[in-house]
Formats: structure tokens, sequence, C-alpha cells
């Protein structure tokens, strides 16, 4: 359900619309959290995937730049 509606509800039933933000709330936290431990997951994969190779086959690969993001 959209913010602004549950806004307009919140003079109708006040209990029910504050469970409703507040679980708009938590699920909006908890994407973001997900989206950060993705990336987070990502990037370390990367760096031991990029150690691994250094180590093994003596060919240094690039680093990430900038202008990768």
């Amino acid at each position: 359900m959209p913010f602004p509606l549950i806004v307009v509800l919140a003079h109708i039933i006040p209990d029910r619309c504050l469970a409703m933000m507040v679980s708009y709330w938590v699920e909006q936290m908890d994407a973001d959290a997900r989206k950060l431990e993705e990336a987070r997951l990502e990037d370390a994969l990367e760096a031991e995937l990029r150690t691994f190779v250094e180590h093994a086959g003596g060919i240094s690969l690039p680093k990430k730049s900038w202008v990768d993001w």
C-alpha cells in the first residue's frame, strides 16, 4: 500500500494504520540491509578470486577503479 494512502487512513483507523506503517518501514529497512549484505559478499568474493588468480597463475589483474562502479 503506498505510503501517502496510509497517512490518509490514519484518521480512519489509527491502530491498523500504525501497524501498516511499521510493517512498511520494516520491509524497506530489510530490503536495504539485504542489498548492503549482497554488495559486501560480492566485494569479498571478488577480492578472494583476485588473490587466488594472482597466486595460482601469477597474473596481476587490474584493480577496480571508480570508473567501474
